[in-house]
Formats: structure tokens, C-alpha cells, sequence
């Protein structure tokens, strides 16, 4: 099969290699989508720390963001797994130490990580060997570019290195509702972690400007004597309750919510655009960002326009059909100006 492999510093390329076989308690799994993040242009580049201390060496198989499809499985592994597309840990602990039997693999001194540490291979090839234990399935309804997005063990494992030098990871989850397994805010007991909630975006309340901050109780108590008192109103109490309450709604909201993100996705790729977000918006670096945002504009189509930083456009799920259909029309009049 083919695989991308980093053989030294800036020096890279497509190679064949050797299928996985699933041994005990794992699967092979055929990749459907895969991840680049810093920490591969690190090794690409040759400043990848791991490489000095020896946890890491060349040539190395990096991707450790993916999704992907279960095609087979080794022994002791439920057979269920087949075809049930999946994305996986990056952190495989040994399973057996204090810190693994305590549910904190993402910190075994002896583990591996996937395409990083100890030289087990990562997912940018066509077929990737993982753990059954490892494993988390994905809805239908989750595109292939969401289910490769960062996985909570590797937030949690940059928590705790910054924990180490007195720092903090600050975890934005604004648009996490619709993807609820990828949130760390239950692991927020964790020291150096701050996850950042509210209930303006899946739940459409932005007006009610009532948002939560979980993190460990000594650093909610040093944050809540640096901020000072904060008025929420009793309505927006009472609203914020009923609405975190129904999880039926939510349940149902998230269904509905992937199915459009993806239609969104799907009707923009019609037009030649290639954008990536989440089941509540998509985004992409438009070279031509201030032309589109005016055209969209004109056909009465509201889309942010960024012009810090990366740049480009996001735009929002249509509220009706009739939006849908204004939105296609516009995005037809912006094709054909070439």
C-alpha cells in the first residue's frame, strides 16, 4: 500500500510499505480521512523534540488525526467493528500501570503514540493498525474532515504538559455540541485545563449572553476572584436551564444539524469550493474573500468575511428552504464570473 513517510528533515515522499495485519485486540482500518497538525511539520522540519530525546526517530509514518472505516479484526476483538467507520486515540498506553488503570494513558511513561511516539505508524497511508480499545465510533451524519479534527487525548496530554511548566490549554467547545465526543470538558478535574462553553451556537440563544467555564475547582476559584461578580439575569437562568435540560432536543437538534453541515459542505463543493468547519458552519481561505462577501451580500446572503490572519469566508446554515435556495442561486451567479 502507499504511505507518506518522513524520511530526515525536509526530505519526504509516497512510498510503498507493507499492509497491517490486525493482531490480539486490534483492527486494520482503511483510512478515509487523515490530518496534518504542527506537530507534523515539526518532524518534517526537524525541530520535532521527540527526535532529540529519542522517543522518535527516522524514517517515521506521521498522521495521528484520521477517520476511518474497520476492515478487519484480530482475535479477541467483537466482530462488530466491521465496517463501522471510527476515529481513535492518539495516546495507546500499556494498559497495566497506575496511571492507565486510572484512565490517564494519555500520561504511561511506556505508551505510544500514533504516529509520533515509539514508532507506531500513523494514518496518512491507506490502511492504519490500531487498538479495539482505542477506538471511537462516528455517526453517519459526521463528515470525513470533522472526524479527523483533534482527539481529546491529545488536548489532554498538551494540558498536562503545560500544567507541568505552570501553564494552562484553554479549549474553546463554542461549536462542540454537535460533536459531543471529541469534548473534554469532563476531564476538567485535569490540572492546566480550561473548557470554554455556552449556549449561543447549538442552541441558537446567543441573545442571552450565558456561557460556562469548567476547569479544576482551586483554578475556577482563582478565576472567579480575578473576573469579579457577574450578573446573569433570572431569565437567562431560567432559559439556560430548560435549554440544557431537554436532551431530547438536543439529541434530536444534533441529528438534524449534521445532516445540514454536511448539505452545506456538499452544495459549496458543487460550486468548486473546498471548505471544512463543523455541522454549524463552513469555512475556507477564498482568495477573492472581499468579491464574494460583496456578491453574497447583493443576493441577500450574510457571510462573515475575515480578513486577519488566514482570511477567508464562513458562512452559516440556511434557516429555511427558500434560504437554500437563494444561497444556490448565489452561488451560481459567483461561479460563472470565473
Amino acid at each position: 500500500m502507499r504511505a507518506f513517510v518522513i524520511t530526515g528533515p525536509r526530505t519526504a515522499s509516497v512510498v510503498a510499505v507493507a499492509r497491517p495485519v490486525a493482531g490480539r485486540g486490534e483492527v486494520v482500518v482503511d483510512v478515509e480521512r487523515a490530518g496534518v497538525c504542527g506537530t507534523d511539520g515539526e518532524f518534517f522540519s526537524g525541530e520535532m523534540a521527540y527526535l532529540r530525546s529519542g522517543e522518535a526517530a527516522y524514517p517515521i509514518r506521521i498522521g495521528h488525526e484520521w477517520c476511518g472505516v474497520v476492515s478487519s479484526v484480530g482475535d479477541g476483538v467483537d466482530p462488530a467493528w466491521l465496517g463501522r467507520r471510527v476515529t481513535g486515540d492518539t495516546m495507546l498506553g500499556c494498559g497495566s500501570c497506575v496511571r492507565c488503570r486510572g484512565g490517564r494513558q494519555h500520561l504511561c511513561a511506556d505508551r505510544y503514540e500514533v504516529g509520533i511516539r515509539g514508532g507506531w505508524p500513523g494514518a496518512l497511508a491507506e490502511q492504519l493498525a490500531m487498538p479495539a480499545r482505542a477506538l471511537h465510533p462516528l455517526p453517519d451524519a459526521v463528515d470525513p474532515a470533522a472526524g479527523a479534527l483533534v482527539e481529546p487525548e491529545r488536548l489532554l496530554h498538551w494540558a498536562a504538559q503545560l500544567a507541568e511548566r505552570g501553564g494552562w490549554l484553554v479549549v474553546d467547545e463554542a461549536f462542540g455540541d454537535t460533536l459531543t465526543h471529541y469534548s473534554v470538558a469532563a476531564h476538567t478535574s485535569q490540572a492546566g485545563l480550561i473548557v470554554l462553553r455556552s449556549v449561543g451556537k447549538f442552541f441558537g440563544l446567543a441573545g442571552l449572553r450565558l456561557g460556562f467555564v469548567a476547569a479544576a475547582p482551586e483554578l475556577l476559584a482563582e478565576l472567579a476572584d480575578w473576573l469579579g461578580p457577574w450578573t446573569i439575569s433570572g431569565p437567562a437562568q431560567q432559559i439556560g436551564c430548560a435549554a440544557l435540560r431537554d436532551r431530547d432536543w438536543q439529541a434530536q437538534t444534533r441529528q438534524r444539524l449534521q445532516v445540514q453541515g454536511q448539505r452545506l459542505q456538499q452544495l459549496l463543493g458543487r460550486h468548486g469550493i473546498a471548505a471544512q468547519g463543523t455541522a454549524l458552519f463552513q469555512w475556507w481561505p477564498e482568495p477573492q474573500a472581499q468579491a464574494f462577501h460583496a456578491c453574497m451580500a447583493e443576493a441577500g446572503v450574510w457571510v462573515r468575511l475575515f480578513t486577519r490572519g488566514a482570511g477567508g469566508i464562513r458562512i452559516g446554515l440556511p434557516p429555511d428552504e427558500a434560504g437554500w435556495q437563494r444561497l444556490h442561486e448565489a452561488l451560481t451567479t459567483w461561479s460563472q464570473r470565473g
